[in-house]
């Protein structure tokens, strides 16, 4: 049986390290020049709250966050609001932020023709389950 990290392979081995290290500037800058760049008016509120943008920064972007952050969303009516035309926030029944047509809410103008200051809001009086969406995450559109 032949080891496979015998000398005869080594060149080899060697040839793919040395490919990689070539190849791991481009990934990097492939990587960096995909970032989101969003402007001043893309801001997202929980219940007044301002969660992202503006002074609250946007470490939360394409981030799955748990709705037990946010202990004091009063169950039947909380209020979410998107402002901007470049994101969106998608709140979702299930947990980590699975995709399903009835039990989520997209809240946000994803519309590029829309003032940039443009706000959209959700408040359901009565949907009473929103106020046990599990998940949500903001994201760029």
């Amino acid at each position: 049986a032949t080891d496979s990290l015998s000398v005869t392979n080594y060149p080899s081995v060697m040839q793919l390290l040395l490919r990689c290290l070539l190849l791991l500037p481009l990934a990097v800058a492939l990587d960096w020049s995909s970032a989101t760049e969003l402007d001043d008016n893309q801001l997202v509120y929980l219940e007044g709250k301002l969660i992202f943008g503006g002074a609250a920064g946007d470490a939360l972007l394409d981030q799955c966050l748990v709705q037990t952050t946010l202990p004091n969303l009063i169950a039947t009516h909380p209020m979410v609001k998107v402002c901007g035309n470049d994101i969106k926030a998608t709140f979702h029944l299930r947990s980590l932020c699975e995709h399903s047509f009835e039990y989520q809410q997209v809240i946000g103008q994803c519309d590029d023709s829309m003032p940039t200051k443009t706000c959209d809001e959700w408040s359901p009086p009565g949907e009473h389950r929103f106020g046990a969406y599990q998940t949500y995450i903001i994201e760029a559109c």
